[in-house]
Order: structure tokens, then sequence, then C-alpha cells
């Protein structure tokens, strides 16, 4: 064994059962689906909306450092941990169909994590060399080479799933992506070189001192930018839904100070008027219903004593509602001649749609009787 280097652990095919038991076998599963578990969950903490792509995501360097030591056959370990941790991201019960959801989205981007770290084993194999500690510029070139390289895979896979699954929009697809692709290079860069220097056998401790503590320094670098860069996002967020609250509130208040001149005209209208016909209303009312979209109606409505229903109904018709009659809804909702009570509410709206009719609602004749008994000092007190 040339210095520098260790032997290769069995990466492809059955392994003799002297080197690759099924009890190591099934640890290194275990092992690596814990790792990656407990890493993903750490750097939710990191992630953005919709919860599935972070800044930095240490996992995928650990799940490369997990094949480069465990083998290849670690792979399930890699799925099982990342849907483990994206399962709890994607859950929801509101349906079947959403708990199938649930299921198949962490389950795909397990598969791509998967393989994505299988891809970088085999590149690091292949072109840096097996189990290689860094110890020249050439290899720590080449792995940053082919550990970006690798580093695409997770993110189109994963990205796209969650396009095609509706939980990312076309217009954040680029965004998820590119942080997607970050999060898993720095997370790659930084945290599998670790696994390497720490589990390289020659190596002392000057060696993995002078590797850990850099890379340690760098991931709180960018772990402190991340949250300081997210501070002053969120203070330019809040200061955007101030303003943009502010105006809201300076144009409601503008149009319930519009209506509010629109009823205070009708009030001076009745105090003023000995009779207000129906046509008359109309008239009045037409501009200010013209003049402001927020109004639906504008309505006049009558208490009318069961003793005054005639005298009611004819005067109505001879203010031009020629087939004018007291009507209410009943239990299925449909028109029918208002009950005998004693005293109807008679509510004679504005023309603001042609489907508007005159007619008595029990509902309302409650809530305007309360109305009512709190008018009775007002000149209009039989009117609202």
């Amino acid at each position: 064994m040339s210095p520098g280097r260790i032997t290769e652990q069995s990466h492809s095919g059955p392994a003799p059962p002297n080197r690759f038991s099924t009890i190591r076998w099934l640890g290194g599963i275990a092992t690596t689906a814990a790792i990656y578990f407990v890493a993903g969950k750490l750097a939710l903490l990191l992630a953005i909306p919709p919860g599935y792509a972070t800044a930095v995501w240490p996992a995928a360097g650990l799940a490369l450092g997990c094949i480069l030591l465990f083998g290849n056959r670690a792979w399930p370990g890699v799925i099982i941990g990342s849907f483990l941790v994206n399962f709890w991201t994607s859950l929801d019960t509101a349906t079947f169909g959403a708990i199938v959801k649930s299921g198949a989205v962490p389950a795909f981007i397990g598969g791509a994590a998967a393989l994505q770290a299988l891809a970088a084993a085999f590149l690091v194999r292949r072109f840096v060399g097996i189990r290689t500690a860094l110890a020249t510029e050439k290899e720590v070139a080449r792995f940053s080479l082919v550990a970006s390289a690798s580093c695409l895979i997770t993110p189109t896979f994963a990205v796209t799933t969650l396009w095609l699954a509706r939980v990312v929009s076309s217009a954040d697809f680029l965004t998820n992506w590119v942080t997607w692709y970050v999060g898993d290079s720095i997370g790659t860069l930084i945290f599998a070189p670790l696994v390497l220097i720490w589990t390289f056998r020659t190596a002392d401790w000057r060696r993995k001192l002078s590797v850990t503590l850099p890379m340690a320094f760098t991931f709180a670098v960018v772990v402190a930018l991340f949250f300081q860069t997210n501070r002053w996002e969120q203070g330019r967020i809040k200061i955007e839904f101030e303003q943009r609250t502010q105006n809201l509130s300076q144009k409601l208040q503008s149009d319930f100070d519009g209506y509010l001149d629109v009823l205070r005209s009708l009030q001076n209208f009745f105090a003023s008027s000995p009779a207000v016909s129906q046509r008359s209303f109309r008239s009045f009312v037409a501009r200010d219903i013209a003049d402001h979209p927020g109004i639906q109606s504008l309505s006049w409505n009558a208490r009318v004593p069961q003793a005054k229903v005639s005298a009611f109904i004819e005067a109505a018709r001879r203010d031009g509602l020629g087939s004018f009659q007291l009507i209410e809804r009943d239990a299925q909702q449909k028109l029918i001649p208002a009950n005998q009570r004693d005293e109807h509410i008679v509510i004679r709206r504005s023309p603001r749609y042609q489907t508007n009719r005159t007619h008595s609602r029990e509902g309302q004749r409650a809530w305007l009787r309360g109305l009512f008994a709190n008018l009775h000092q007002w000149p209009f007190s039989r009117y609202s």
C-alpha cells in the first residue's frame, strides 16, 4: 500500500462474506441513514420555501463520505435518510392523493440523492483516487471539479419532481434549483473531505486539524452569512409589507369615508323631503352608485305594520311599481308571498342590478328591528 492511501472498500458486486458481512452491510446502511437524517434536519433550519432547498446541505457531503467509507452497497441508507428528512416537510394528510404525494415526492428526492452520492463516489475513485487524503493541490482541484459536477444531479431531479408535483411554481424553479445546487456543492466540498481525512489511517493529527479547522471556519462563515442575509431580507420584506399595508389602509379609509358621505347625503335627503318616491330615490342614488363601485346597492327599508300592508302596497304601485307585492323566501329559498306577521321590514332597493326586487326578509327583519330601535330619534327613522 502506497503512502497517503488506504485500501479501497469493495464497492461493486457481491462482496465475500469475510469482507462485507450482512451485519456490516446493514450497519453501514443504518449509519448512513442516521447521519444523513441528523445532518438534513439541522440543515433545514437554513431552508427556503417550500422547505426543501437550503443554503448549505452537509448531508450531501456526508453521503459521499459514507459511500466511500462503506462502499456502494450503503446507498439505501442515503435514500432512507433523505426520505425521512423530506417526508415530514411534505406531509399532507388532507386526502388520499395528498398522502400518496407526500410519500412519492421524498422518495424521488431520496433516489436522486443516492444517485448523486454514487456518481460522486465513482468520479472520485476514477479521477481523484481511491480514498485519498487530498494531500496535493492536484487532488484538491480534481475533487472540487468532480464534486461540483456530481451535485448537478439531485437539484435537477428533485426540483423537477417538485415542479411536476406543483410544490414549486415555474417562477420559483430556477431559484430553488440554484439554491439546492449551491447547498449540495458547499456541503460536499466541506464535509466529504472531513470524512476522508478523519478516516484516513496514515494521516496524523496535524494533517487532520489543518484540514478540519479551515473547513469548519468556512462552514461557520457560510452559516453566519446566511443568517445575516436572511435577517436583511426579512427586514426588507417587513418594510415593504408595512408600506403596502399602509397604502392599502389609506385607500380603505378613503373608500369608507366616501361611503359615509353617501349615507350622510341620504340622511339629509330624507330629512329635507316630506315624501320620497321610488323614482326620486332612484334618481338620487344613481350617481352615488356609479361613482362608488364598492357600493352594491342602496336600499330604502320601511317598517310596515300588518294593518297597513294593503295601503303600503297600493302606495308602492301608485309610485310606479305596478306589480309590487310583499314576498319572502321559504326554506327552499324560493320566493313566495310574505306570511302575515305583526310587522314587516320591506326592502326597496335602488336598481344597481336588474335582479334587485322589493321583498320582505324574515332573516333581516330581526336585525333591522334592533337597528330601528336605536334610530327612533333620527328624522329618517323609518328608513335605512
